[in-house]
């Protein structure tokens, strides 16, 4: 089951912009609707208001013509049964006449028509009550009554016309806003469909967006837990899973402006410990190691076994490089304890690459491939050690690749020199011998020492030919030396590579022989890698057999167990300078004791590198060293400066 790419980032920032938009559509809508209703409601208050004053009007009106009748009928036949609808119609005029002008407040035109027919309409009253009070009083004259007949037809003509005009007014407003209320209400029925689709459609994206985010999730929980997709041996995820894991990280690492950072781990000299122990000792420590990185790493934290000897773990949302750093310092304690595999205790170091995203790489192919970049710096550096790509690396890597490209020619160009620096007596304090050192004048790069370039030719193969030169060139000067009165033992470090060549010794021979150098003026100095070699017994007995002597170098930081002293016939053991720098600490003080009396019983020397300081040599000296080497007496330095260094040591001892 493989995820797609589908659900790309631009389209997670489509959704979202989307999404967004909608939303502030929908409250600009919302807003527009109540906006829409509270205008409603003011115009249906305004068809009320008008659609009153026109009712009042047409009801003034209708009185009016009631009371008129009634008057004239009065008039005419001067019965008093007409005298009772003239009084009702004007009492009832005056009383709409006044809810008329309750009801037009806001133009004074209209006001003031209204107060002029409510001082009309209080004549009449007060007519019609002086026509009944002389109509049961003396002095009753009909032509008076003819007369007010004739001025009150003329004032209700004209209050008709008023209120006619009034009535017309507010019918053509309440025609026109009757028009307007139509059309708003197909407008407000458009835009609650309009806001209601919108709603919907926010909220199926919505619910799409997070069902879409919960199936990736399930998704790479399902696989994490599928047996198909883990490695056989180690049971932790397979490359493959970790890539699908990297898109959903590096996805929300986008969107949320994130960081991912990508730890590659390579267990150190795991070729040696397969060929020396099996395939089988080669899985069980692959599992050993998956088990304490799982240790080790956060529960958010994905382990994956690439394969071979590397893995991988991807952290999310770590911003700080020293909490990455301290990720990868603690990954390297928890593999520094040693792994025990059948009475046999071996040390598996690893060496971590880290690279972030987005800093270091754009997609999850660049990031695996700058972590990949790092770990190899990380062991050009010298392994068991942390290393961040950042840009620095490229150029690093590039020069790698000039020195890759440039190693044969220098080679035969003359560019590799010797250094040499001395080894004294611990007793006596005298020159015995020098370790040879190689160096590369390069002619861009300037002197290089041998941990910028000896690496890469154990990778390249080119160890081979530069080891076969080294020897050559040591036994050269140390027969030169001895022809000048000067003998020392000169000490040639030799690699895994070297030993397992089948032209090994026929070269060892030539150099050798075409020098006419003693045998024992040469020692070899093995690595505890070169021990693991299956043939390492045959090789060691056989140098011994030409007289060489034979020093395990670095000891106690590499492979090697006791059970190697005992078949092996080494002269010599170089304690490692990482013990002889923990001087004076008292842990220090017991594995250093530990380790001389040990070697001591085995019959072999001791030589301590990395001698500093006063204290470091009175230590060593004390406790039965037999041999000193490091900066306190001179660092490696070239054949005439040697050579100028040993003339006054000799001097300083004879005085």
């Amino acid at each position: 089951m493989r995820l797609k790419r589908s659900f790309a980032p631009s389209l997670e920032k489509t959704i979202f912009t989307v999404v967004a938009v909608l939303a502030c559509a929908i409250i600009a809508l919302g807003l527009l609707a109540v906006h829409k209703d509270v205008a409603g409601l003011k115009a249906q208050e305004r068809i009320y208001h008008d659609q009153t004053i026109v009712q009042t009007c047409m009801q003034v009106l209708a009185d009016l013509q009631n009371a008129e009748t009634g008057q004239r009928g009065y008039l005419i036949t001067r019965e008093k049964s007409y005298l009772a609808p003239y009084a009702m119609g004007v009492g009832r005029v005056y009383t709409d006449i006044g809810h008329l002008a309750r009801d037009l407040p806001r133009d004074r035109a209209d006001v003031s028509l209204i107060e002029q027919i409510r001082t009309t309409t209080a004549a009449k009253l007060a007519e019609l009550r002086e026509t009944i009070r002389l109509r049961n009083g003396k002095g009753f004259k009909a032509a008076a009554y003819i007369v007010d007949d004739n001025q009150g037809k003329k004032d209700m003509d004209v209050l008709r016309r008023e209120l006619t005009a009034i009535r017309v007014k507010y019918q053509h407003k309440l025609g026109t806003e009757l028009a307007r209320a139509k059309l708003r209400l197909g407008s407000t029925e458009r835009l609650n469909i309009l806001f209601s689709f919108a709603l919907l459609l926010v909220l199926s994206l919505a619910y799409y967006f997070i069902q879409r985010k919960l199936r990736w999730k399930r998704r790479l929980v399902r696989m994490i837990n599928s047996p198909q997709r883990r490695m056989p041996v180690t049971g932790l995820p397979d490359r493959e899973l970790l890539m699908d894991w990297l898109v959903y990280h590096l996805n929300w690492a986008r969107r949320e402006g994130g960081k991912v950072t990508l730890l590659l781990l390579d267990v150190d000299g795991f070729d040696e410990i397969n060929r020396r122990y099996g395939k089988h000792a080669g899985d069980e420590v692959l599992r050993e190691t998956a088990l304490r990185l799982r240790t080790t790493a956060r529960s958010d934290d994905l382990v994956v076994h690439l394969g071979d000897d590397q893995f991988a773990v991807v952290m999310a949302n770590v911003a700080e490089e020293g909490d990455m750093a301290e990720m990868g310092h603690r990954m390297i304690d928890t593999m520094s304890l040693p792994v025990v595999l059948d009475q046999v205790t071996i040390s598996v170091g690893i060496s971590v690459g880290i690279s972030c995203f987005p800093e270091d790489a754009k997609n999850r192919e660049h990031l695996l491939d700058t972590a990949k970049h790092a770990a190899v710096k990380a062991k050009i550096e010298g392994r068991h050690r942390v290393a961040f790509y950042h840009d620095r690396t490229t150029s690093q890597m590039s020069t790698q690749t000039q020195l890759r490209n440039d190693f044969h020619r220098a080679l035969a160009d003359g560019q590799f020199c010797i250094f040499y620096q001395p080894i004294l007596d611990a007793k006596s304090m005298r020159l015995t011998g020098a370790e040879a050192l190689v160096r590369w004048r390069h002619p861009t790069l300037g002197m290089l020492p041998p941990g910028e370039f000896l690496v890469l030719a154990e990778r390249t193969g080119f160890i081979r030919p530069l080891g076969a030169w080294i020897l050559q060139q040591a036994c050269i000067q140390a027969e030169a030396w001895r022809q000048n009165g000067l003998e020392l033992r000169v000490s040639v470090n030799v690699s895994a590579q070297q030993c397992r060549e089948a032209t090994f010794f026929s070269e060892l021979e030539s150099a050798m022989t075409g020098s006419g150098l003693p045998p024992d003026l040469l020692e070899l100095e093995l690595t505890e890698g070169v021990l693991m070699h299956e043939e390492a017994e045959r090789v060691i007995s056989r140098l011994g057999g030409m007289g060489l002597s034979v020093a395990i170098d670095d000891f106690g930081t590499g492979y090697a167990s006791l059970g190697y002293l005992q078949r092996i016939t080494a002269h010599r053991l170089k304690v490692d300078r990482s013990f002889v720098r923990g001087i004076p600490q008292p842990a220090a003080i017991k594995l250093l004791n530990a380790i001389v009396n040990m070697a001591h019983r085995l019959d072999l020397e001791v030589t301590a590198e990395g001698i500093e300081t006063m204290e470091q040599e009175n230590f060593l000296r004390g406790n039965g060293c037999d041999a000193l080497q490091g900066f306190r007496y001179s660092r490696a330095v070239d054949v005439q400066e040697f050579e100028h260094w040993s003339r006054k040591w000799a001097a300083r001892s004879v005085v």
